[in-house]
């Protein structure tokens, strides 16, 4: 029996479907082998192409750096040599095509919106949550949605660090575009009446051959009717209308801590009976062509990212060599439900959350304060011992921490507060633990926790993503124990995020040893479908093909 709306409910938490979206240019976002091709350890990051190296340079960057006596002094950046080249950059996604959104919805999506409805209906798919046909919608085409079961008891949560300014940015560009191209064709046209040219014909073959534009393109830009859409951060909303989901619904910004930080919210609302399950997305694309040049160029004025022109140079989580990180981007899917509501369905789930933590440092804009980073992970794992009846010295044993590493440098960083933490709460017992990292291979895909879902795949087929790149370990860090693809035995994952604002969050995922009643999943499709199993993939979306 489900428990009612707003009925507190101490059940367990489990995570029955996931979606994993990565970089790449030349293959699909939402790849079928992206969870194997990342234990294997592939590399999804790219060269960034010159056309967008000289839009970085063009910034009249300058960085504030230290001279040789230690003063500080202003340095300009005018050479490629002192800018990244190395980048994480979205490959092929098509809503309409492969998952059936009408033209009309697309339209007004903000990239980050597509990424996270594509992520959301991938996830959907993988916890065997089929959509039904609907009635004709708003905008006069047929869709699919959540059976009317599922629709009240069906939250959703949307994750971002920098979501609407795609947007933002393609539209001011188009204006300014524009505006630049009618001055130029004015200037234009009052040197052709300075030099009194008499040939109409000729002015048009003087303005095409310089513009190197089509007359009717010269003046063709246009307000874009839907920007309010694109604007205002609806990505939670607009999955919510596609799918008919009914649920609470909203959004929310932790930086790169965003999408852990909405897992923790999604499990708050289990527990306390607002919805059965929660599809928590995450999406964010910073390294597309509007936005590389002002996001990217704003961690390089920091300090913070990689120059190195090699991947095997700059992608070096946990090596003493790290010297800055690389941008990505991605996408995220996972559906976390109730216990309860997995059996009802007789799905088998893909892991157990057996609990979350968020807080906040309050201490600075970028950096981590080690101190308060280790308070919280003792504070963390004392909970989840009372909770679960666990004792850190065994749960060890079958550890894997996955990490949030950025590999930044190594004198501060990710890295060297993540290991004092874990050294803090688990002491000699930290060299049990197995140290897995996924940014290493992807890039940072600033709020999206691709972690997440990965390490819900991990638990469930054994398989953890080796550390990208690794031939110098770092002393200062200690005699740890790095993953490797032979890496099998472990049985929890215990996940860290953390983002700018000094916000951090801690899961902590076990495996799901239960096994499921191997016919239930049919039973439920027939009391949901009277009778029938009419259950088919199409695309990414699990569709009932009763129309």
């Amino acid at each position: 029996m489900s428990p009612n709306r707003f009925e507190m409910n101490l059940e367990n938490v489990v995570i029955t479907g996931a979606s994993i979206g990565l970089p790449g240019s030349n293959r699909k976002v939402f790849d079928e082998n992206n969870f194997s091709d990342i234990v294997e350890g592939t590399n999804f990051i790219d060269s960034i192409p010159d056309s967008e190296q000289k839009k970085i340079l063009d910034k009249n960057i300058k960085k504030i750096v230290k001279d040789e006596q230690g003063n500080r002094i202003i340095k300009p950046i005018n050479k490629s040599s002192q800018i990244h080249k190395l980048a994480g950059l979205k490959g092929f996604i098509d809503l309409e095509k492969d998952y059936n959104i009408p033209k009309a919805i697309v339209l007004t999506l903000d990239k980050t919106y597509e990424l996270a409805i594509a992520a959301g209906l991938e996830a959907l798919k993988d916890a065997k949550i089929p959509l039904v046909p609907q009635d004709r919608n708003l905008t006069g085409s047929k869709g699919w949605e959540l059976p009317k079961a599922y629709q009240k008891s069906t939250g959703i949560i949307f994750a971002s660090s920098f979501p609407v300014l795609d947007a933002i940015s393609q539209e001011i560009t188009n204006y300014l575009e524009n505006k630049l191209r009618e001055e130029f064709v004015k200037e234009i046209k009052q040197l052709h009446v300075k030099l009194q040219l008499e040939s109409q014909t000729h002015q048009e073959k003087i303005f095409t051959d310089f513009l190197n534009v089509k007359k009717d393109e010269i003046s063709g830009y246009q307000f874009d009717r839907k920007i309010l859409f694109k604007l205002l951060v609806m990505g939670n909303a607009q999955l919510a209308q596609i799918i008919k989901a009914k649920g609470p619904n909203t959004t929310l910004n932790a930086a790169c801590a965003s999408t852990s930080q909405a897992v923790t919210l999604a499990e708050d609302w289990i527990k306390l009976g607002r919805c059965e399950r929660v599809i928590v997305v995450g999406a964010d694309d910073p390294t597309s062509d509007n936005l590389l040049q002002w996001i990217g160029t704003g961690f390089l004025i920091l300090g913070a990212a990689s120059t190195k022109e090699k991947v095997e140079d700059a992608a070096l989580p946990f090596d003493k060599r790290r010297n800055g990180m690389i941008l990505g981007m991605g996408a995220v899917g996972l559906v976390v439900e109730s216990e309860i509501s997995a059996k009802n369905r007789g799905i088998q789930p893909l892991c157990k959350v057996l609990g979350t933590h968020m807080a906040n440092s309050a201490y600075h804009g970028t950096a981590l304060d080690i101190n308060h980073v280790s308070a919280e992970l003792e504070e963390f794992i004392s909970r989840m011992e009372k909770v679960h009846n666990l004792q850190r010295k065994e749960m060890s044993k079958k550890l894997v921490y996955m990490s949030h590493e950025t590999f930044t440098f190594a004198n501060g960083g990710a890295a060297k507060a993540e290991i004092d933490a874990l050294n803090y709460v688990f002491r000699e017992n930290l060299s049990n633990i197995i140290i897995s990292n996924t940014k290493g291979y992807t890039g940072h895909p600033m709020g999206v926790g691709l972690e997440d879902a990965i390490a819900a795949y991990a638990l469930k087929f054994n398989k953890i993503p080796p550390i990208a790149n690794l031939k110098e370990k770092d002393p200062d860090l200690g005699d740890l124990k790095y993953a490797t693809k032979s890496d099998e035995d472990f049985r929890y994952i215990l996940r860290f995020a953390a983002g700018f604002g000094s916000q951090m969050v801690y899961l902590l995922l076990q495996k799901y040893e239960e096994k499921m009643n191997n016919n239930r999943y049919e039973e439920w499709l027939r009391e949901l479908f009277d009778g029938q199993v009419p259950v088919t993939n199409k695309g990414g979306i699990l569709k009932s093909y009763l129309e």
